[in-house]
């Protein structure tokens, strides 16, 4: 199936900057495209069930007082499954988000299964001549436009944005080949 026919979901998650099993996801934001299109957006808070730390309050700015008025991922997650139905995963640095996704999913007992590209590592098969592909370099680099940086939704709209510029620059089947790349890679170790 080619690309542009598949839905594609722009990831991206804060935390409360913990480790193993206490780190927790306190922000998801998602943008759904579809024909390049897109369908549905989410800007969820996510109650982590414990304060935060400072130091993710000012990196996030995120309070706990938000995050207490907030669901828990349990309540949340129903609509986070449907949003991403069918769907590409695409995060920057992939495996954190994903493996955040994942544990929360796995607290509350369901399986979170979706093919998965990292943006990050587009970047560098798209751009090679580039040393750094970390979400700043590419906002700077691509002049993509940011309100909140480190915020959920933000970040997946910047991703997205980044994805437009890739499909600007180049032809589709070049994307395809890089994604798919990644893509058969994954499939190799399930």
């Amino acid at each position: 199936m080619r690309l542009v026919n598949r839905p594609i979901c722009f990831v991206d998650v804060e935390t409360n900057g913990g480790y193993g099993e206490n780190a927790r996801i306190i922000d998801i934001g998602i943008v759904r495209i579809e024909k390049n299109v897109i369908v549905q957006k989410l800007s969820q808070l996510v109650d982590p069930g414990d304060r935060i730390p400072p130091f993710i309050e000012r990196l996030t700015g995120i309070n706990n007082q938000q995050l207490g008025s907030s669901p828990t991922f349990r309540q949340v997650a129903d609509e986070v499954s449907q949003i991403l139905d069918g769907s590409i995963f695409v995060a920057h640095s992939a495996a954190f988000d994903y493996g955040m996704m994942s544990s929360e999913y796995r607290r509350i007992g369901e399986k979170f299964e979706y093919p998965v590209v990292c943006s990050a590592r587009l970047s560098r098969a798209l751009f090679p001549d580039f040393r750094k592909h970390n979400l700043d370099s590419l906002i700077d680099r691509h002049n993509l436009s940011v309100c909140n940086r480190h915020r959920g939704f933000d970040d997946a709209y910047a991703i997205w944005d980044f994805y437009k510029c890739c499909l600007r620059d180049f032809e589709l089947d070049v994307i395809e080949g890089a994604i798919y790349k990644q893509l058969r890679k994954q499939a190799l170790f399930s």
